[in-house]
């Protein structure tokens, strides 16, 4: 529970509430914009470099 509770803890410093936290899929991946298009976003600490492939 220890491990839990410090975890717990963590996120809600950085994020404010749990609940806050659990919505973060409203923000992150591919989302539609008002005007038809799409943006990505993606949460990635630490990383040198991040690569977006496909057929659009």
């Amino acid at each position: 529970y220890k491990r839990f509770a410090e975890r717990l803890a963590q996120l809600e410093e950085a994020e404010g509430t749990f609940d806050c936290f659990t919505l973060s899929y409203r923000s992150f991946g591919i989302q539609r914009r008002p005007d038809g298009g799409l943006v990505l976003r993606e949460w990635a600490p630490g990383a040198e470099a991040v690569f977006l492939t496909g057929d659009f």
